[in-house]
């Protein structure tokens, strides 16, 4: 896993931005100034680790992707936790994110206590979904805390510790580039 983080500045952008841009879901309605916040706080922590420019507002439809990295279509998913990640812990997305265009998602939690984004590793999407575990709207989830929670969504999941590692920005892309072609 790779920790990356985040400046004052860098907050101050991300939320400006989100502010500035919030934007409805192709797959449902838009989530709270929260949700696009943290969305945009991890996407940009990838972009900027990646040595690639920050995200630019554009109309419309963003192609169901933030990113291509050699070729590879790529959207970072971001989770909101107020602790630091472990491998026991899971990656989740909503069911409908299945149709977008994406071929790859990269996994990221920001920690909004420490002010850390954690990139928790990377899967391919069709080999995803084929050892990813659903979960319907409405099911009783449990946390690895003893804590629990109702799904808003049909959901998957995917535990941190069966993703593909990474641990640098090289390896990351070293990892999907290499991956991709053998998949």
């Amino acid at each position: 896993m790779i920790d990356i983080p985040l400046t004052r500045n860098f907050r101050d952008w991300c939320h400006e931005y989100a502010l500035g841009n919030m934007v409805k879901s192709v797959t449902r309605e838009p989530g709270t100034l929260e949700m696009q916040l943290s969305g945009v706080i991890g996407q940009n922590a990838v972009l900027w680790m990646l040595g690639m420019p920050l995200m630019k507002h554009q109309q419309g439809y963003d192609g169901g992707y933030d990113l291509v990295l050699d070729g590879v279509r790529v959207d970072v998913k971001t989770q909101t936790r107020k602790v630091t990640v472990k491998e026991v812990m899971v990656a989740n997305f909503v069911d409908d994110q299945r149709r977008l265009n994406a071929q790859a998602y990269i996994f990221t939690s920001y920690n909004w206590v420490k002010q850390i984004v954690t990139v928790c590793g990377w899967a391919p999407k069709n080999w995803l979904f084929e050892r990813a575990e659903f979960h319907k709207k409405g099911d009783l989830r449990y946390r690895s805390d003893g804590t629990s929670f109702f799904n808003r969504y049909n959901n998957w999941e995917m535990p941190l510790s069966k993703l593909f590692p990474c641990y640098s920005a090289f390896d990351l892309r070293d990892s999907i580039r290499n991956k991709m072609v053998s998949l």
